[in-house]
């Protein structure tokens, strides 16, 4: 009589109404083989945080494409706790979308509360409790693909977006220097030129008497020659003239 609730029991655990069924198949954990970063070793694809417990709001960064957890020191996330098993959950990035798997572990991986049987999609915000270790994931902003395909395309397209923003400033110059003018006022204005040549008089400038300067000579400076400087001396040293024989 004591063998039949325990098996009762363990036929509740198997047909929990809760668990959730596998849907997906990921990418798996090789042992041995580090899987690739998804974007750089510097850029996460996404966190583990904490969601209570003495680490609180830490966060794990999730950089490869497949992270393994466990309680082995070679996984991608060690947790250090008796509840959690050698290898006990993987997270997988396949195509923009994040799995998690239970890896076969002891006490078991629940994704928003409900317990999962192998692998199933997992969104941002989502919550993930692990043994006793309660995370929440968070999504990184996604880059573009096409960035990554081409790595001159975000340099061109800056180029692109400053041509652009000088020709519209150019363009609003010329609108502000030269304002367009419709038709009829063309026409005014091209009759009142008319009209002002008509009613101004011709003049001829070939008539019309010139003035011409008188130019007044230029004095030149008398040179050495042409002036005879008088010899002021005193009587006694005056020399006497020559008498012509």
């Amino acid at each position: 009589m004591s063998k039949k609730p325990v098996g009762q029991f363990f036929r509740k655990r198997t047909t929990d109404s809760r668990a959730v069924t596998p849907s997906a198949n990921p990418p798996r954990r090789q042992p041995g083989v580090s899987a690739p970063f998804v974007y750089s070793a510097d850029k996460p694809w996404g966190w583990l945080v904490y969601r209570d417990g003495k680490f609180a709001g830490q966060e794990l960064a999730l950089k490869r494409a497949i992270v393994s957890i466990g309680r082995e020191e070679d996984n991608e996330v060690w947790l250090d706790d008796d509840t959690i098993s050698r290898y006990h959950a993987e997270l997988a990035w396949e195509n923009g979308q994040a799995y998690v798997t239970d890896a076969g572990s002891l006490n078991g991986v629940r994704l928003n509360g409900k317990r999962l049987q192998t692998s199933m999609p997992i969104s941002n915000n989502d919550t993930l409790d692990i043994g006793e270790n309660h995370f929440l994931l968070r999504y990184a902003q996604q880059p573009v693909l096409d960035d990554f395909d081409d790595p001159l395309l975000p340099q061109l397209r800056r180029v692109a977006a400053a041509r652009t923003s000088t020709s519209n400033r150019s363009s609003g110059e010329r609108s502000l220097v030269k304002p367009t003018v419709g038709l009829d006022q063309k026409s005014e204005l091209a009759a009142s030129q008319s009209s002002m040549q008509e009613n101004t008089p011709e003049v001829d400038i070939a008539a019309q008497e010139t003035m011409t300067m008188p130019r007044t000579p230029q004095s030149l400076p008398e040179t050495p020659a042409q002036v005879e400087t008088p010899l002021n001396l005193p009587l006694h040293l005056r020399l006497p003239s020559r008498r012509q024989p």
